[in-house]
This record gives structure tokens, C-alpha cells and sequence, in this order.
């Protein structure tokens, strides 16, 4: 339906966003100290306390979640975060987030191989947790990015709860 051809590229690899940090807002944030201050006394206490928190923003399009977090993001200098989106919409989503902050913390891309991947979970695991938890963390950090462990390790058996061997292999890798 157009006069004139329309220039197409193909498509060759997803693209890579910006980390939340980069991004780079005019005008200042308006109407929302509380709130910052909520986010700023949270993450006092994660500081004091050396110990991680879950933190939930939440509510309607539009209303600036996302520009929230951001200027927060940007306040906490060198703090290392991680973060996963819950989208409304699509099946077999439940793990998500925990896939994007899988994929954050070992550097995994989308179109690394599987080998590659793996290696990689391995790699960050062994950095992060105790080594008794090892094979527990690395399985569960897998199978949440979809990967299959090579023959013969422990993974998530069928006789297991998966959610609770995910639970518990979160558990452990946020803690350390």
C-alpha cells in the first residue's frame, strides 16, 4: 500500500539494551520523594545490614515506575543491582524475572550456545555461593534460563518440588 518501495534490514540478533543506569533523563523528577525516600531508607538498610531486599514497585501504565527506579538506580553508585520485569501478558512466564537477573549476573546473551551458557552459570556460581551449594544454585539458575545440564549432574528431578529446589537455590545465591 505504498507509492514508493519502503527500505527494509533483516533482523540478525536481538538487540542489547542499555543498562538502566545509562539512561539519561532532562527534566527533573517531580512529585515523588516519598517514594525515593522509601527506596533510599531500603537501601540504608541493605548497607547496614549486608543483607539483600526485595523491592516491588508497582501500579497503573504510565505513572512512572520505570522513571522511578531509574533515578533511584542512579543514586546508588557502584551498588550492584539486579533486575527482572514482570510482563502482563504470554504463558510459561512465572520465571521471567528471575531469568533476566539469571542472565544479568552471569552475562549470558540470548544467542550465546549452550555449552557457552552453562559455562557461564557454572563460573558466576562457584564466585558467588559456598561450594556445598554449588550444583543446588547452578541447577536452579539453568533450568530458570532454560538450559539442560550435561549428563550425569544433579539437576531438578522429576521427584523433586522444582519450586522449592528453585526457592532454595535462589535462596542461597541472593543471600551470598
Amino acid at each position: 500500500g505504498k507509492e514508493l518501495p519502503v527500505r527494509a534490514w533483516e533482523a540478525l540478533r536481538p538487540r542489547q539494551s542499555r543498562p538502566l543506569r545509562q539512561r539519561v533523563h532532562a527534566a527533573p523528577l517531580i512529585g515523588r520523594e516519598d517514594e525515593l525516600g522509601l527506596l533510599r531508607l531500603t537501601a540504608a538498610r541493605v548497607r547496614r545490614e549486608r543483607a539483600p531486599q526485595l523491592m516491588t514497585v508497582f501500579g497503573h501504565a504510565g505513572v512512572g515506575k520505570s522513571r522511578l527506579v531509574e533515578e533511584f538506580a542512579g543514586e546508588l553508585g557502584d551498588a550492584r543491582i539486579l533486575m527482572g520485569r514482570c510482563v502482563p501478558y504470554g504463558d510459561g512466564i512465572t520465571y521471567l524475572p528471575l531469568a533476566e537477573v539469571a542472565s544479568q549476573l552471569t552475562g549470558i546473551a540470548d544467542d550465546d550456545p549452550s555449552d557457552v551458557a552453562l559455562a557461564r552459570v557454572r563460573q558466576t556460581v562457584e564466585a558467588e555461593v559456598p561450594a556445598g551449594q554449588a550444583d543446588q544454585v547452578a541447577a536452579a539458575l539453568a533450568w530458570t534460563l532454560g538450559l539442560s545440564l550435561p549428563e550425569g549432574s544433579t539437576g531438578i528431578t522429576a521427584s523433586e518440588d522444582p519450586r522449592r529446589t528453585l526457592h532454595d537455590g535462589w535462596t542461597s545465591l541472593l543471600a551470598a
